[in-house]
């Protein structure tokens, strides 16, 4: 994804390896791909020897893997609907087109909320797989990426809540930081952008995810209350509510009252600088 100098373009080979590895595997009743050691750095040799040295998985070929776009044939009238359809019966290839189209979102989701790279490798392979199985689901009325965050949201609520060893978990009154999450794996980031990275991992779970995806992926209203099966107007409350506890939680973190003070005012400006992180 991005091109050969794209953040993305290893992990991207590893994820897509990973989750169509999973699908068939669930289908086939086939061994998966190995773990990889902590440590060992992903690439496309990586992700294609691991594959090859996995005994009688015969039902992925590692082209399919390939990152170049000339690889992935379906062009861009072919809805997301189509797709998972042709994905769920055994088509990589539009495994591989819905993936590169919606797996900046996918990483941007997860990354900024997991500190370690292997987790969000794995919950992005696991939305994936669950995208197959909850596509009965999936409304062609709606758009994928609504149903494609849900899953996701739910895949992050079930890692924080097994994290936390919890039979229940209030995504509403819980943050991050309260789970013990760490840093964010953003690096690099100017200082108003750290605090304001700081200041979402202490706010509650949900209201930094409306708070994304307004922001950073520039969904509506009406698509955020679809992913989160509310109201729009229960979502517009959520996004000023959401705002506010970001101002509260940026002015108590802040150490610098300059610093605090451009945050602040600056705030949906910083927050959407963020979007060209992850794009740049």
């Amino acid at each position: 994804v991005g091109g050969p100098s794209s953040p993305y373009s290893t992990i991207s080979v590893w994820v897509w390896s990973r989750a169509t590895t999973l699908f068939a595997s669930s289908r086939n009743h086939q061994a998966l791909v190995p773990a990889r050691s902590p440590g060992r750095r992903c690439s496309s040799a990586l992700v294609f020897q691991e594959i090859s040295e996995c005994n009688g998985l015969c039902v992925l070929d590692t082209r399919a893997t390939l990152p170049a776009r000339e690889r992935l044939v379906y062009p861009r009238d072919v809805d997301d609907h189509a797709l998972l359809e042709r994905w769920a019966s055994g088509d990589r290839t539009a495994g591989g087109e819905l993936f590169e189209r919606h797996f900046a979102s996918l990483h941007r989701f997860f990354a900024n909320k997991l500190a370690s790279l292997s987790d969000v490798e794995d919950l992005m392979q696991q939305t994936l797989v669950a995208c197959i199985a909850a596509r009965a689901g999936f409304r062609r009325d709606a758009a994928f990426r609504t149903f494609l965050f849900s899953i996701a949201r739910n895949t992050l609520l079930k890692h924080l809540r097994d994290r936390r060893q919890l039979t229940t978990f209030d995504p509403d009154d819980t943050s991050l930081a309260d789970c013990g999450m760490g840093q964010s794996s953003v690096v690099r980031a100017k200082r108003e952008q750290q605090l304001l990275l700081l200041g979402l991992r202490h706010i509650p779970v949900d209201s930094q995810v409306v708070l994304e995806m307004h922001y950073w992926e520039a969904m509506t209203a009406p698509e955020i209350a679809e992913t989160l099966s509310e109201t729009v107007p229960a979502v517009r409350g959520r996004l000023r509510k959401a705002r506010e506890q970001l101002v509260a939680a940026i002015e108590r973190l802040a150490r610098d009252p300059a610093e605090r003070r451009s945050t602040v005012d600056g705030l949906d400006e910083w927050v959407r600088s963020l979007r060209g992180y992850w794009e740049g």
